[in-house]
């Protein structure tokens, strides 16, 4: 009979990191050192992206949002200094992709 966490033993071998938690409304906990088989609920860790949103002026007057990933550093630090720039929306996000 397979072990109903099977899946999970084998990402977790594979080098995924797993995720733990007790009641379905808390919030998945990162699993640091070992599997442990007390918790009820496991997962292997989303993939995420990291996101911060932003308005544009276009050239038309119109006025668009859109979305910059934390990976895109040149973009980021130029973005401001755009005279299309218009501000910064809201704090930063994450966002499961998985």
């Amino acid at each position: 009979m397979r072990h109903k966490h099977a899946d999970i033993i084998h990402a977790w071998a594979e080098g995924n990191q797993i995720q733990v938690r007790d009641l379905p409304n808390k919030p998945w906990i990162d699993l640091v050192l070992e599997l442990r088989w007390n918790a009820n609920y496991y997962r292997v860790k989303p993939k995420t992206i990291k996101f911060k949103s932003y308005l544009w002026k276009h050239k038309t007057g119109a006025i668009g949002i859109y979305a910059a990933q934390s990976t895109d550093t040149n973009k980021l630090a130029r973005l401001p200094q755009s005279e299309h720039f218009v501000k910064w929306v809201g704090d930063w996000q994450e966002v499961e992709i998985d």
